[in-house]
């Protein structure tokens, strides 16, 4: 199993929520399955967030901390799919917690 955050509810938030969440289903395997976590939204979109969170299965919708997610135990995967002035850091971090 694969724990999974996630910033960013867009267009390319949406589109890797889609893969992940229908990763059982492809044909071929080995098969890792992904365990949505937290979705985390740090601008105005918070009823985005909630509807690519019902929309997807992820189970948190974390809104104004990446940090948390991007750095604590218990998250094995942290893509960032957020605005371009959200890359370098929030993608450190996570880098530096060996995500």
């Amino acid at each position: 199993m694969t724990n999974i955050a996630m910033l960013g509810a867009g267009f390319i938030g949406q589109m890797h929520s889609l893969s992940f969440s229908g990763v059982a289903q492809s044909r071929e395997g080995p098969h890792t399955p992904a365990h949505l976590i937290d979705l985390i939204e740090t601008g105005s979109s918070r009823d985005l967030a909630t509807e690519v969170a019902q929309r997807y299965g992820w189970q948190n919708i974390v809104l104004d901390d990446w940090e948390g997610p991007a750095t604590r135990g218990g998250i094995d995967l942290f893509i960032n799919s957020g605005p371009n002035d959200l890359h370098v850091e929030p993608t450190l971090a996570a880098a530096a917690a060996g995500k």
